[in-house]
């Protein structure tokens, strides 16, 4: 494939001093963000899939969403030299959320559906992209809907309310519901109806109490007996300032 992990695999590192009862003071936790590959979707062999998809839901969705596995499944594989990986997104997200949007909102059809879970399916099985941790920042379809407004990305110029209402939704069944689909053994739920910066404050403070590493379990990758934590960022539009990113990223 032309396009590799090495063109959204950008380094992005944040270092966090440990200050709790369940960490030692001073140790610092090295973390490594793969954020979602956005540009690689919206540029694929010079045409934007994200935008067609936007534009043309019925017609592009299979395509749109078997290419968001492979790149996500590209993501998760991604090796990094830092003791915590964390994600913008992950391919569980996608199927659990995003996927089933499309087939309930009828822009995607039970065969269409199907195609992709034997996909997803396979990959679970044969592929390490399990999660240890889940971080979801919650945040009302009200509130995304005006961060997205104020980040101008043209693809979502008409971006129905109503559908951010379904995936905010999808989230919460799947987040805090318990739905059919299965969860990591950690799920955090932090309010992101805030400011971004008392966002980024109340993480940093959580973070070395979250990331317990003898609980964690995922660990393909081992360094320096340097244990991977995927922990995946659930969907939120305010997580391009948290991160202090390119807005168009």
């Amino acid at each position: 494939l032309k396009n590799t992990t090495a063109e959204y695999n950008t380094p992005r590192h944040l270092r966090v001093s440990g200050g709790s009862c369940s960490s030692r003071k001073g140790d610092a936790l090295d973390l490594r963000v793969l954020i979602e590959p956005v540009n690689i979707w919206r540029d694929m062999q010079g045409q934007n899939l994200l935008e067609l998809m936007y534009r043309d839901p019925k017609r592009w969705s299979l395509a749109f969403q078997t290419y968001v596995q492979l790149t996500m499944m590209q993501l998760h594989l991604a090796p990094v030299h830092t003791p915590v990986k964390l994600m913008e997104r992950s391919l569980q997200s996608a199927r659990y959320v995003f996927v089933e949007n499309l087939y309930h909102s009828g822009h995607m059809t039970a065969l269409e559906l199907s195609i992709l879970d034997q996909w997803f399916n396979w990959i679970t099985k044969n592929v390490a992209v399990e999660l240890d941790m889940i971080i979801y920042l919650r945040t009302s379809p009200q509130v995304a809907m005006s961060r997205i407004l104020k980040r101008k990305r043209h693809e979502e110029a008409e971006l129905p309310f109503d559908w951010l209402c379904r995936v905010h939704d999808l989230h919460e069944q799947w987040l805090l519901d318990h739905s059919q689909f299965p969860l990591p053994p950690k799920v955090m739920v932090l309010d992101a109806n805030r400011d971004c910066t008392d966002i980024q404050r109340d993480f940093l403070e959580h973070l070395p109490d979250i990331l317990d590493r003898s609980q964690l379990k995922h660990a393909p990758f081992r360094s320096a007996a340097c244990v991977i934590c995927r922990i995946f960022f659930v969907l939120t539009v305010c997580l391009d300032h948290f991160l202090q990113m390119d807005p168009a990223a």
